[in-house]
């Protein structure tokens, strides 16, 4: 029960040596810091830098009794108070943060050259890829990809949302999909008959296990997982590799069939 309570409270922003001081205080009252430190387990040399911490967020209070600094835990209706603040200083950012976008992104784009390829791990880097892969596309532009299974099912409740970003801007979107993905994944979550110009292939049963790979533009990003099951991804601006990655994939499609209910693509 104890590991629940300090992972609720790292949850909510307090480090590991924060969660364990402040439930060590809960549970053995107002105490000098030798009894923190034995009941916490946190190190000597910083217990009174995470004490301080838990006092500026108005978790714990100090008082000095015969010339000894004694710690209380206040009461744990003041960690509400605390997530109260937190998301009052996340709103202010927040709005700093909107300001000073339009700058940033001033900046990034006056950049004469991009690096030719970007790397990073997780679905947060996973979805910040996919993020700047809409914003760099124009108007119409064509989006090419293979559905690759190891990755279309843990990254599945992104699809649609990027299909719907698509549309917006009225990119075709031809995608290329093994059977098992196709068939087997969540019709609540895909809604795949809800996206607009999209134009999907079933490969036979034979092709499997292939990567995620997607073209859009002059970038491609391919996304896989490694031996962990940990996401990672691959952006690459340039246009001639991106060019041959949608040869790739037209031919990948030409090995293929229109599913059920769906229709060819136009120009194919």
């Amino acid at each position: 029960m104890e590991q629940e309570i300090i992972d609720t409270l790292t949850s909510i922003g307090l480090t590991e040596g924060e969660a364990k001081t402040y439930l060590a205080l809960s549970a053995i009252g107002t105490s000098t810091v030798g009894a923190i430190i034995k009941y916490s387990g946190v190190s000597a040399s910083k217990v009174y830098q995470i004490l301080q911490r838990l006092m500026r967020k108005g978790l714990v209070s100090m008082i000095v009794e015969e010339g000894k600094k004694v710690f209380t835990a206040l009461p744990p209706d003041m960690l509400l108070q605390y997530l109260d603040n937190e998301k009052k200083i996340i709103e202010t950012n927040k709005k700093k943060v909107s300001d000073i976008i339009p700058i940033l992104k001033l900046k990034q784009g006056s950049r004469t050259k991009l690096p030719l390829a970007e790397y990073v791990r997780g679905e947060k880097g996973f979805a910040s890829f996919r993020q700047k892969f809409f914003e760099l596309a124009k108007e119409k532009h064509t989006y090419n990809a293979i559905a690759g299974s190891r990755v279309a099912f843990k990254l599945q409740k992104h699809w649609f949302p990027q299909s719907e970003q698509f549309a917006e801007k009225h990119i075709t979107q031809k995608v290329v999909y093994d059977k098992y993905t196709w068939h087997e994944k969540d019709e609540s979550v895909h809604r795949r008959s809800e996206r607009k110009d999209y134009y999907p292939i079933i490969l036979k049963k034979k092709y499997t296990d292939l990567p995620n790979l997607s073209t859009l533009g002059e970038n491609t990003v391919i996304t896989d997982v490694d031996e962990k099951g940990e996401v990672y991804s691959f952006f690459i601006h340039n246009k001639t590799l991106t060019d041959s990655f949608v040869k790739l994939i037209q031919l990948v499609r030409d090995m293929g069939e229109v599913p059920k209910g769906y229709k060819k693509e136009p120009d194919e």
